[in-house]
């Protein structure tokens, strides 16, 4: 048998016994390669409305997050925020009608003035589902002067 044929032979146990080793340690939960191949999100609460991931919020929720306070949303994302916004705010604007029910759900608005501002918005960008909505979930009814 020519080197070469035993040379490529001990080379084709190589990416077996690689990919074997990178398993165990990404099932062991090595920290840093974990995260290399599966980066904690960064995303905030009105970014994963904006995405439409539910699950984001629910998981944001659990761990913790004020889903009232305002946060920015990165350029980037398929929509236009006007600098900082509330989760709810965000499922507004979107008219994301699964995450408002959510936040909702979860009681992200605290006050009848939170819905109020909330209510003035859907109302400044056309948003009538959401004002109705709005309207018949609190007693909010202020003037959006």
């Amino acid at each position: 048998m020519s080197k070469f044929v035993r040379a490529t032979r001990a080379l084709s146990a190589v990416p077996p016994l690689l990919l074997g080793v990178l398993t165990g340690l990404l099932v062991v939960g090595v920290p840093p390669l974990h995260r290399a191949f599966w980066p904690e999100p960064d995303t905030n609460a009105a970014e994963a409305v904006v995405l439409g991931d539910v699950a984001r919020l629910r998981f944001l929720a659990a761990r913790g997050d004020d889903l009232r306070a305002r946060v920015p949303v990165r350029p980037g994302l398929p929509s236009s925020m006007p600098g900082m916004v509330t989760p709810l705010e965000a499922a507004i604007r979107t008219r994301n009608e699964r995450a408002f029910k959510v936040l909702w759900e979860i009681g992200a608005p605290s006050t009848t003035d939170e819905v109020g501002q909330l209510r003035c918005v859907a109302k400044e960008i056309g948003a009538t589902d959401f004002v109705e909505r709005l309207s018949r979930l609190s007693d909010a009814r202020g003037s959006c002067d």
